[in-house]
């Protein structure tokens, strides 16, 4: 009886060993196929019955497109209290994202927009909305962007996805497709915990074929096993869900945002050098802007797609091919003969061998510029008759006060005409060397001195013969409220040594210098002769001639300062600052 008993043990035993080493089969079985990637999903029994479990990845591509795109992304509630953000947004608003998680989001606009913002949320629960709008950051310093926002649909509309473009630059996402890629090595490294307790569960099989409580120690550890899977097919479901509600997130943002998108891979010929370029994606602001259909573009190259490359100039292909190739960006405008548009566009490679283009549409400010190009040719030459009216006016002036004092009698009053007359043809040589050159703005003041003081030794004949004229003038470019009152100024210090410094039948020599000192900006007009000097106790100051009178108005107008030298000779400085005023 005892030996029957022992018997049904023994046999009792050998059922539940080779009911253990199926099921150590079916789980071995499971796991290859989950390795292999050959099953889509795992039915697991459980307390609450069988239980399903999703094994299918995300798309990594738009995960990365939107991670590393140049604008800033979050998704909000229904109540406007923020769920997801990217670094873009937090660098904006110059806050960490863990402090704008969980904020609403009419915290990070002034006071005065939160209201417009709410309302602007309620908008986009119906559909696609966009507007501009004004960020206020940590520092209080306002951040324009432009704002687009879609509700996001899974079933019912549970939360809405926004798109903030700043108005200067784009931004890529990378640090998002850094942690995508630890959590996906962080899966794999507990693929292999899995691998190994399959190994130890397949040694626990061996030994419980000797012995009973071999078999035992297996039953258990398989169980263990088994309560494992079920734990890691949960975890992997709950990683599936979240990737896929990442999936409706980066498409909705890759789809929405207020610039064209296109993702393509590089072309390559046999020595390496880029020849072509297809695209793999585009989102709907591309098929906006440009007008062309998705089914046209994509699976389709460059070249196919845009015939007048091959006659451009602009070596496109080789642009994108360099970007894709080294990773350095690219900004660049170029114009789109299919849509008649400009575009600028912004280049960059989130990995070796792709690159993604990123564009808006810049034509109104393109022909706005070219009517500004127009409008300022069309001024130019106005303004350039303009002076060649008033430099011919001022001739006719200087013409009759010439004609006036030639009918004179009286010396005196002669000399006081003549003096006019250099007056106005100082000042009609300004206006009429910027009519000779390419600047209507600014005037070479050497060029314009020589010519000055060379008119002037002209108009004084007989006087200035045994007069030397020594010029040492810096080829400083002085704007016309500037020259003006230095041609005067130079006129009358310049006659007054060719009156007055040698008289009878002496000679002499006058000296012209402007110096100019860059790192003050400091210049200074200096006129000194050799002659008999000033006359003893002058106080040129209180001078009742209207000459120096003159000379101490303009250096006001330069605000400037006017002293005079310690001798032999007349010597006079006007030192005034060209800050300000230099181009």
């Amino acid at each position: 009886m005892r030996k029957s008993n022992q018997d049904s043990t023994k046999e009792a035993l050998l059922t539940e060993i080779e009911e253990l080493r199926a099921r150590l089969e079916e789980a071995e079985q499971t796991l290859g196929a989950i390795r292999s990637g050959d099953v889509d999903a795992l039915v697991v029994a459980g307390p609450q019955g069988d239980l399903v479990f999703s094994l299918t990845g995300a798309e990594r591509t738009y995960r990365l497109i939107v991670e590393t795109m140049n604008e800033a992304a979050l998704t909000v509630d229904l109540k406007g209290n923020i769920l997801f953000c990217n670094k873009r947004f937090s660098a904006l608003v110059k806050r960490p994202m863990s402090e704008a998680i969980g904020q609403k989001v009419t915290a990070f606009v002034a006071p005065a927009q939160k209201s417009p913002l709410q309302k602007f949320l309620t908008d986009a629960k119906a559909g696609p909305v966009h507007r501009s709008l004004t960020l206020r950051a940590a520092d209080g310093v306002a951040v324009s962007v432009q704002l687009a926002a879609s509700p996001l649909v899974e079933g019912a509309i549970t939360s809405i996805c926004l798109v903030m473009s700043d108005l200067t630059e784009l931004e890529a996402q990378a640090d998002s497709i850094r942690v995508m890629h630890e959590y996906q090595q962080a899966l794999e490294e507990r693929t292999a915990e899995l691998q190994a307790s399959n190994a130890l569960l397949s040694q626990s099989r061996l030994a419980a074929l000797n012995v009973a409580e071999d078999a035992i120690l297996a039953r258990r550890q398989a169980e263990e096993a088994i309560a494992e899977l079920q734990r890691e097919a949960k975890e992997r479901k709950r990683a599936e869900d979240s990737l896929r509600e990442s999936d409706l997130r980066y498409r909705a943002l890759f789809n929405n945002g207020l610039t064209g998108l296109a993702y393509c891979r590089v072309l390559l010929d046999e020595k390496g050098q880029p020849v072509d370029y297809s695209f793999l994606d585009i989102n709907d602001t591309f098929v906006k802007l440009t007008g062309l259909k998705k089914e046209t573009v994509l699976g389709h190259t460059a070249r196919e797609i845009m015939p007048e490359i091959e006659e451009s100039t602009f070596d496109l292909i080789g642009v994108h091919g360099k970007v894709a190739l080294s990773g350095e960006e690219a900004v660049f405008d170029q114009y789109f003969e299919q849509s008649k548009r400009w575009y600028s566009v912004f280049v960059y490679s989130p990995e070796k061998g792709y690159f993604v283009s990123i564009f808006s549409d810049i034509t109104e400010r393109k022909q706005a510029e070219e009517q500004i190009k127009a409008s300022l040719a069309e001024k130019e030459v106005m303004l350039r008759e303009i002076h060649h009216r008033v430099k011919n006016n001022l001739q006719v002036i200087s013409s009759l006060v010439s004609l006036q004092a030639d009918t004179l009698t009286d010396q005196r009053m002669r000399e006081e005409f003549n003096d006019v007359r250099d007056r106005v043809r100082s000042m009609a040589l300004v206006h009429e060397k910027l009519y000779q050159t390419g600047d209507l703005a600014q005037l070479n003041f050497a060029d314009y001195a020589a010519s000055l003081l060379h008119s002037l030794w002209r108009s004084h004949g007989a006087l200035a013969e045994k007069v030397r004229l020594d010029l040492a003038v810096a080829p400083l470019a002085l704007p016309i409220e500037m020259a003006v009152p230095c041609g005067l100024i130079l006129n009358e210090l310049a006659g007054n040594s060719l009156k007055h410094a040698f008289p009878g039948d002496s000679s002499g020599e006058v000296t012209v210098e402007l110096e100019h000192d860059p790192a003050t900006g400091a210049a200074c007009l200096r006129v000194r002769d050799n002659g008999v000097g000033l006359p003893a106790g002058l106080d040129w100051r209180q001078s009742s001639s209207l000459g120096l009178r003159l000379v101490q108005i303009l250096a006001g107008q330069l605000n400037g300062t006017l002293e005079t030298g310690t001798g032999p000779g007349a010597e006079f400085r006007v030192t005034f600052s060209l800050k300000g005023f230099q181009s």
